[in-house]
């Protein structure tokens, strides 16, 4: 009988189960965590600082228009 699951973010380490590559599944796991955090200190205060700039001026803050990646 073949057991059909969803992928998930440790899919790839499922079948393994050994402390190292728990340990690695972690690691990879808090890197990413802290990219997004990294990514919400300087990303996120150059655009809210340009929101901060249109909300001053009155005008409305397109994010389409103003964030260029």
């Amino acid at each position: 009988m073949t057991v059909l699951s969803l992928r998930t973010i440790d899919d790839q380490f499922s079948k393994e189960t050994s402390f190292w590559q728990q340990l690695l599944r972690d690691f990879r796991l808090l890197k990413r965590i802290g990219r997004m955090i990294f990514a919400y200190f300087t990303e996120g205060r150059r655009i809210r600082r340009l929101y901060r700039q249109k909300q001053a001026q009155g005008e409305i803050f397109w994010v389409d228009e103003e964030v260029k990646s």
